[in-house]
């Protein structure tokens, strides 16, 4: 029963949309890497169409960077109030009495259940009612304004059933998305359709417990889709982009965290987001590759990477301020200690300011690594060309082998042991294991 209301629902709101028109059903792209359902609209743009399947929502995530995505500030209550006296029967009325609808109180109970139900049938009562708005207006030039907020109070409706993790809301929240775009690929409602896709995802990503970042890496999709799509929503798709990609290159998705930086770069070249973007793609490409950096040293010398050539480098970003690095600290120096005699050479980057802190601070910790920091006013704290050029937006650590060839950019503590031991294992060493992992 569930399904035919849904499909009968939907089905209006596409006879409304399209009339007498018969709809193209969009194909699946045969180059999709995710294999996650992106589809080809008649004009070749992608369009988003379900594909991955929910997920409860639990706890929230811990890392998780940006801003939130915040509702439409263009729509605002007022807009629903377009004659004092609507007549019942017009969609101004019907309108009117769904903005009531969304603010009715629910029901106090401390039955999560019922609670849930209630909510599940007001927020279908708001899609039948918005999808007999949509009908009345969708043609009329003077009801765009009518037409645009029934969509989005849908739009709303159906978000917060999606989020609730029912495989059928779920799908239709992709279907509508796919009716707007294929009837104006151009318009509002097409943009809001595809921002509530790309909210849903983020929803999830945030709010999802598990280690399967799907969501994250589908909520990173549906922001590059949006930025490519809809070129004109400059705020929302920058926003977004940069979430997405900062988002999926603290969770370690190096890969989806790269295209979305350069969709960044791409669509919105003169932001300060892709002014970032650029230096952080760099880094993010360089595992494999050699680096060869240098810069004066807070004893008043010069380093260099080839200074250290032949010996594995820890080269370790770090401000006195950062929680995580003070965390570290105790442990680098123990790996300092303990595998100096083994070659392995820790060099500090250091995002301070005052030199005279930076000082003090090195000498009460008694760290005698080599220190490389920057003086010049331009080139202090965070605006350290290092950090600049290769985008470093947080303390981290950088493993690079004796040949100069970066291992990681975020290699954390509890895993330098085992890759300290595998860049010091001789090569016959390393060879007789893999041949004895072959065989069992």
């Amino acid at each position: 029963m569930q399904a035919i209301q849904r499909w009968c629902g939907l089905t209006l709101i596409a006879w409304g949309l399209w009339g007498c028109q018969q709809a193209a059903t969009p194909t699946k792209t045969a180059n999709n890497e995710q294999g996650d359902g992106a589809s080809t609209g008649a004009n070749g743009n992608i369009i988003p169409a379900a594909s991955i399947s929910a997920q409860p929502i639990q706890k929230p995530l811990k890392k998780l960077d940006g801003m939130e995505l915040e509702e439409d500030p263009e729509l605002v209550e007022d807009d629903v109030e377009i004659i004092d006296d609507p007549q019942p029967g017009t969609p101004e009325f019907t309108l009117r009495e769904v903005a009531q609808l969304r603010f009715q109180p629910a029901p106090t109970t401390s039955d999560r259940d019922e609670a849930r139900q209630f909510r599940k049938e007001r927020n279908d009562k708001i899609i039948d009612m918005t999808a007999t708005v949509i009908k009345q207006t969708f043609q009329n030039p003077k009801k765009v304004r009518i037409f645009e907020v029934a969509v989005n109070y849908m739009l709303e409706a159906r978000l917060e059933l999606a989020l609730q993790g029912d495989r059928e809301d779920i799908q239709a929240l992709y279907d509508d998305a796919n009716v707007l775009w294929e009837r104006d690929p151009k318009s509002k409602p097409a943009a809001d359709a595809a921002y509530t896709l790309v909210n849903f995802a983020y929803t999830n990503a945030r709010n999802t417990t598990t280690k399967d970042n799907k969501w994250l890496v589908e909520f990173n999709r549906q922001a590059i889709h949006f930025a490519k799509n809809f070129p004109q929503e400059t705020t929302r798709g920058q926003t977004m982009l940069f979430t997405a990609a900062r988002s999926c290159e603290l969770h370690g998705l190096s890969k989806p965290a790269i295209e979305a930086y350069t969709m960044l770069q791409q669509s919105y070249p003169q932001s300060q987001q892709a002014q970032r973007a650029k230096g952080v793609i760099r880094r993010l490409q360089l595992p494999g590759k050699p680096v060869n950096l240098a810069g004066p040293t807070i004893d008043g010398g010069f380093l260099s990477m080839e200074d250290v050539g032949g010996k594995p480098v820890l080269l370790v970003f770090w401000t006195s301020q950062a929680t995580p690095f003070l965390n570290d600290l105790p442990a680098l120096q123990e790996f300092h200690k303990a595998y100096a005699k083994q070659g392995l050479t820790l060099v500090g980057v250091c995002l301070d300011e005052d030199r005279a802190a930076t000082e003090k601070f090195l000498n009460d910790r008694q760290i005698t690594w080599p220190q490389i920091f920057y003086d010049d006013a331009g080139k202090k704290g965070w605006n350290n060309p290092i950090a600049s050029y290769y985008g470093v937006q947080d303390v981290s650590n950088w493993l690079i082998d004796s040949k100069g060839t970066v291992i990681s950019t975020s290699i954390k503590v509890a895993e330098l042991e085992d890759q300290l031991t595998k860049l010091n294992r001789p090569p016959a060493t390393r060879a007789a294991k893999q041949v004895s992992s072959q065989r069992q």
